[in-house]
């Protein structure tokens, strides 16, 4: 067996090749070369992954500055194109508010001012500014033909803004009977079905008296008109009504008082409390509506000064045309500046009066507003509160729970409105003097020792005790919250009623808060004469 196992070893030691190692060695630099090889591979991979992303930033950047280039002179063309077009627009702009200033300080002769308008009428005739102030400066120098002419020409270009301009001008001089005529003529002009935000700052200012007390009254009595016209319609109102329903219910509050042990001993409880929620809200509106509907006091900011805010706003603001263009000119600033292109303004948001009274009074809409504005809208909107406050009323009424279950040491009972504690504890005791009586009769009935028995009847008989004065007390306290419960029921459907009678009566009322005639306080008096007559809307 020896024999045969070395015969085997030779053998396969003579298989094996007298280089092998030398083999193995080759074997080993040839795969020590692959690794380096494929290490030099990869190096040479990042090198050309980094040469790529520095090409590619180089090409972005060159691409970012041609671009740039390209936007810059796109907007030095859009600001020129805007020059060509619409720079007279600025000169008149700025002349327009030099003239203003001059007549309040009286140091321009009326010459000079017609001389200055009568210019921008030869650079910007089709611009309804101008014709304004060659109107104003016609004025100031007495010169009613002039004045007509160019009354008509400002309407005859911009009907909208004419109208607003020559009211709020004739307001800021103390002519605030003309001023009204102009502002009815500026309502004329309106679609009550979609006014823009302008017309919210116009009734902003004529709310709080900035345009004088007649002014006020002709745009709140054109108002009234669209108000009427609009439910005629039907859908707008019935939207208004579900708005201010919905706002009112938002005025319930969490119960603060707290109703301990009732909350306790009725599983009614939960719903029963959400019922009452609800009804707090009438209560909520109530003040609600005596603060909105309080004579305003006096304003930060002078009439003087909202007038001469909207008349800043009224000559800066572009037209149409003119609009597009700064729209561009603004697309190409974006660009020049890499902020971005920014979306287009597109149409001015537009709302129909109904749903703009409903916004200004319950203050959801945008902005802020005079306490006047939200007065008058409250008063505008006063039938569809009234519905609503009558509508949720109802809705609120046909939940009146018709008792409370409550549940006391066992003792089930429905309280009910008028529950009197002095008649139910009694009862409760009575039952409750049964139940320990049963109590012990089962007790001694059981087939216990002496001693045993005499115990457990002891202890029935104190515990029994013990359940007995907790729930009379318990009783007691549910009863009088349960009366206190229904109580403040009553007081909520009192409350809705007085809100109710709020609303009637500012309805049948009128605004009796009219300001002084005269110019308006933080305004100094105009030191240019003025002539006895006023620049007039055109006879239709």
């Amino acid at each position: 067996m020896p024999d045969d196992l070395t015969h085997r070893l030779d053998s396969l030691h003579e298989m094996v090749p007298a280089d092998l190692g030398r083999r193995l060695r080759e074997l080993e630099q040839k795969l020590t070369g692959l690794v380096q090889s494929a290490q030099k591979a990869a190096t040479a991979q990042k090198e050309i992954q980094r040469l790529l992303e520095e090409l590619e930033r180089q090409a972005a950047k060159d691409r970012a500055a041609r671009e740039r280039q390209y936007a810059l002179t796109a907007l030095l063309e859009a600001r020129a194109d805007y020059d060509r077009q619409f720079g007279h627009h600025q000169v008149a702009r700025r002349t327009a508010a030099g003239m203003l200033q001059a007549m309040t300080a009286g140091t321009v002769s009326p010459a000079a001012l017609l001389a200055a308008a009568e210019h921008l009428m030869i650079d910007a005739p089709g611009y309804w500014l101008s014709p304004a102030l060659v109107a104003l400066a016609a004025w100031a120098g007495d010169s009613p033909g002039s004045a007509r002419r160019a009354v008509l020409a400002a309407v005859h270009c911009d009907l909208g803004r004419s109208v607003l301009f020559f009211s709020l001008v004739l307001a800021r001089f103390g002519r605030q009977d003309t001023a009204a005529c102009w502002i009815t003529e500026y309502a004329r002009a309106q679609d009550c079905n979609a006014l823009t935000g302008e017309f919210t700052a116009v009734l902003d200012a004529v709310a709080r008296g900035a345009l004088g007390g007649p002014a006020r009254e002709h745009l709140l009595d054109a108002c009234r008109g669209w108000r009427d016209q609009i439910r005629q319609s039907g859908p707008s109102e019935a939207r208004q009504v579900a708005s201010w329903t919905g706002f009112i219910d938002g005025q319930r509050k969490p119960l603060t008082e707290t109703f301990d042990p009732l909350e306790t001993v009725s599983h009614d409880w939960p719903a029963a409390r959400g019922k009452l929620e609800a009804m707090t809200a009438f209560g909520h509106t109530e003040q609600w509506l005596q603060g909105r509907l309080a004579r305003p006091g006096t304003d930060d900011e002078t009439p003087g000064d909202v007038t001469d805010g909207l008349l800043h706003e009224l000559i800066a603001a572009p037209d149409q045309t003119e609009g597009m263009l700064l729209e561009a000119v603004r697309q190409r600033q974006a660009a020049v500046t890499g902020s971005g292109h920014p979306p287009p303004p597109g149409e001015p948001a537009r709302t129909d009066l109904l749903s703009l009274a409903t916004a200004i009074a319950t203050g959801t809409g945008p902005g802020e507003f005079s306490a006047s504005a939200m007065r008058f809208c409250l008063m505008l909107s006063a039938t569809s509160v009234e519905q609503a406050v009558t509508d949720l009323s109802q809705q609120v009424r046909s939940t009146w729970p018709a008792s409370i279950e409550v549940s006391i040491e066992g003792w089930h009972h429905a309280l009910e409105p008028g529950a009197d504690p002095a008649a139910l504890e009694p009862e409760f005791l009575d039952w409750m003097d049964a139940q320990m009586a049963e109590a012990m009769t089962q007790a001694s009935r059981r087939r216990l020792p002496i001693r045993r028995s005499s115990a457990r009847l002891e202890d029935i008989e104190s515990s029994g005790a013990e359940r007995r004065e907790r729930g009379r007390e318990a009783v007691y306290h549910a009863s009088l919250q349960v009366n206190r419960y229904y109580q403040k029921w009553q007081q909520g459907i009192a409350a809705a009623e007085r809100c109710v009678s709020l609303l009637r009566a500012q309805r049948a009322g009128r605004w009796s808060d009219a300001p002084e005639p005269g110019p308006f306080p933080g305004l100094p008096r105009p030191v240019m004469k003025l002539p006895d007559w006023d620049p007039r809307p055109p006879c239709p």
